[in-house]
This record gives C-alpha cells, structure tokens and sequence, in this order.
C-alpha cells in the first residue's frame, strides 16, 4: 500500500495539470516560446500550488524532450525530479537557512557548474523569512546570476520582500483557489484512488479548505482512512458542519449578550472536540451572509481567526473576543481583554493575612507578556485565589490550562514574575475551578 500522502501523490506532473487556471495558462506560453527567465517569484496563500509549480520548472528547464512547453516524464532529467534524486535541483528552506552566510554560501555553490543538467534550479521557499542582510546577498546575485542558475522565490508574505528583490523576478500571484477549482483537484483523486463518496462530501470539503488545495487533500485523505465509503454526515461531523455545531445558536447569543449561556456553548464545544479553526470558519460565513446588520461582529471576529492558529489554548482567543462584545469592549487591545482576571477582582476574604496588591494581577500580566504571550494568554483566563505561606495559588477552568500552567517553563515564567513584583520568592499552585463557578463568575460581570 502507497503511504504517500494525497497531495504528494497527486502533484501536478505537467503545466496542464495544475489547479490555478491563470497560472497553468502563463506557464505554459513562456516554456512554449522556450523563454527560461532566470528569476521568477511565486507569492500567494499556502496550499495553492507554488512549490509544485517550481518543481515544474525545474523539470521542463532541463526536459531533454521538451514539447509545446510540457516536460516528457520520461527522460532521466524528469524522472529524477519526480524521484527527488536531482543534483541541480536545490530546495532551501528560507525559515531554517535565513542569514547572510547561509546566502553567502549559495552564492559560491552558484558558481560551479550543474552535475548533469543544463540549468541549477534552485527554489527559495518561504523567502520573506530572509534577513535584511542575507536579502542584500542575494540581490547582487538576482542582479547578475550566471547563465547556468534559475531562481524561484516562493513567499506567503509578499510585503516582506524588499521592492528590490521583487523587480528582478517575473512574478506570478497565486490566489485562493475558488470552489469549482478545489471540485476539481478532489474529484481527480477521488478517481484515482477509487474512492466512493456521497454527494455533498467534497462540496463540503472544499467549503472547509479555504481556498487551499493542500488542505482539502489533506481533509479528503482523513476522511478515506478505514473507510469504504465516505458519508456526508461523517465529512460533516469531522469538518464542524453538522447541527451540534451549527453556529447560529452561538450568535443569536451573542446578539443577545448572553453571557453565561455563550460559556455553556463554549465548554459544550470543548466537551465535543470542536476544532475551533473550522468551526470559527463556520461562524464568519454565518456573518458574512448578513453582512450589514453583522459587521461589528466581523470585525470582532476577523482577529479570532489568527488568533486561534497560534494559540496554545483553542477556545481562549474565541472567549475573550465575546467577553470583549458583551462588556461593550469591542476591538480592545489584549491587555484589557481578561475574562477572569483583572475584570473580576478578588474578593478580600479569599485571602490569607497576606492580601494581594490591589493592581498585582494586571501588573503581573504586564510583566508575563513581553517573556511568553501565551502564558499571558494562560492567566486570562485564570484568577488570583489566595496567597498563603508563599505560595500563590491561582483559579483556572479547563484542566487543559492547569497542565499547560504546570509545564515547568510555562511556571518558572510565572514564579519569577510574581516573585519580583512582590519581593520575595513564591511557588506557583493552580487549582481547577467548576463550570458552576466560572458561570457565577460571568453573571457578575454582566449582571
């Protein structure tokens, strides 16, 4: 059995087979007029195809049997491209290889002369991860490569290149893939594989990829695991499309700014291992169809989606954007936005004869931030208990957020900051609150 992955299985092995119409249409004029530009610069979303648009190129420019632009697979340039065995074609990670030495050293392998083939074909990847001075470096050899180099840049952030890089390269934009493009990669390797599929299930697929044809292999290949056939219910269920997690209830809600019914909603989607990313998809397509009447939630909402990618804790970035609404906060800055923290100030009594600073947590989230954003993160969502024979013992919700508080690192962050702003040296302790108690929580913030 073939343990390749979708997308590696099924890159595109011919310009005609790539996804993108515009790009498969300017790729093959230029190698049909046999016209090789020695820099070119792919920029575009991730999963849309530059990197096997690159590989394409490396092929073609050394094709032995090149015809109307399209490389033959057959002569043993293309077939070691397609193996992965290819001397000349070099493939540099710009995210691990980003300095002026790293360039540096390119510079001087540029010189010599390619192992077998015509052209060096060397693919930058993830190119704005480049520094200033490694771009400077590569500039002086954009400018005047040597006539056996060919450079691809491939970027997800244009803006981060410097105007100087991007004019020395023929550049192709990559967009989004629409859905009847994304039908289209799925349907082939539906055929190929010889999958069956209800109707429905790659719509729903290409709803859920964003655009990416990476992703929607990838989402296709999940579902086909174990399975003879593939339902719509089961792609519902995995992508967050089925009635459970229907987010109109979520935002009738939020209209509403209820509250504590919305945490219930939250620790409900937690409880069924919602993925959040998707399920937020679902929620900003929801909005976008009323897009007037829901455009204060949009643009509550936009930020969420970034937010969740990095965030430690999934449903906390959703969390503290509907406390933000329902407090009337709005687009506030991070350090105003603590659900449990600094918006609920400890009650007196909960205190050993050691009491707190009245402005201990906000000062002690201001002190965490700039070490470790998501430890910052971490203590939102949390709230100071009690001080009591230096030990500070600290409240939080989810026992994914104790674990994550306990990991040595996360805890050293917090012991030291808490130690300085209060003199003396203290031990971190966090203990699990109960669902009862973060809902009494939020029904005084919002009563």
């Amino acid at each position: 059995m073939d343990s390749t992955t979708f997308y590696r299985k099924y890159r595109p092995q011919t310009f005609a087979e790539l996804d993108l119409t515009e790009v498969r249409t300017s790729l093959i004029s230029i190698f049909a007029a046999r016209r090789f530009p020695q820099a070119l610069l792919f920029a575009g979303p991730k999963g849309t195809g530059k990197t096997s648009a690159a590989r394409l190129i490396a092929k073609a420019v050394n094709c032995l049997h090149l015809r109307r632009g399209e490389p033959c697979n057959h002569c043993p340039s293309c077939l070691a491209v397609n193996a992965g065995t290819d001397l000349d074609l070099i493939e540099i990670d710009a995210a691990s290889n980003r300095g002026i030495d790293d360039i540096r050293e390119l510079r001087n392998q540029i010189k010599l002369a390619p192992v077998k083939n015509r052209y060096k074909v060397y693919i930058i990847d993830e190119a704005h991860m480049l520094t200033n001075e490694a771009f400077n470096a590569l500039l002086k050899t954009l400018e005047e490569p040597p006539p056996h180099a060919l450079f691809i840049l491939c970027t997800t952030d244009l803006h981060k290149l410097p105007d100087t890089i991007i004019s020395r390269c023929l550049r192709f934009t990559f967009r989004r893939a629409t859905l009847p493009e994304l039908l289209r990669s799925l349907a082939k390797v539906v055929d190929q594989e010889k999958l069956v599929v209800e109707d429905g299930v790659l719509a729903s697929i290409a709803q859920a990829a964003d655009g990416s044809f990476r992703d929607a292999q990838k989402l296709l290949e999940q579902l086909s695991l174990g399975h003879s056939k593939i339902t719509l219910v089961a792609a519902q269920q995995l992508l967050g499309q089925d009635d459970s997690t229907n987010p109109a209830r979520f935002i009738a809600l939020l209209k509403l700014k209820k509250s504590a019914e919305l945490l219930q909603e939250i620790a409900r989607l937690v409880q069924n291992g919602v993925d959040f990313d998707a399920y937020l998809l679902r929620l900003l397509h929801h909005l976008r169809l009323d897009l007037v009447n829901n455009l204060d939630l949009l643009k509550l909402f936009l930020p969420v989606a970034a937010q969740l990618k990095t965030s430690p804790l999934a449903p906390l970035p959703l969390e503290i954007a509907l406390v933000d609404y329902c407090q009337g906060v709005g687009m506030s800055s991070s350090k105003s936005s603590n659900p449990l923290g600094p918006l609920v100030p400890p009650k007196p009594s909960a205190f050993s004869s050691r009491p707190l600073p009245a402005h201990f947590w906000p000062d002690l989230l201001a002190a965490v931030h700039p070490q470790n954003h998501s430890v910052e993160g971490l203590l939102r969502s949390a709230r100071p208990l009690k001080l009591e024979d230096d030990c500070l013992t600290i409240e939080v919700f989810y026992k994914f957020h104790r674990e994550q508080l306990t990991v040595p690192k996360c805890r050293e962050i917090v012991e030291r900051a808490a130690s300085q702003l209060l003199g003396r040296t203290l031990k971190l302790k966090c203990v699990l609150g109960t669902k009862s108690d973060i809902l009494d929580i939020a029904k005084e913030i919002f009563k």
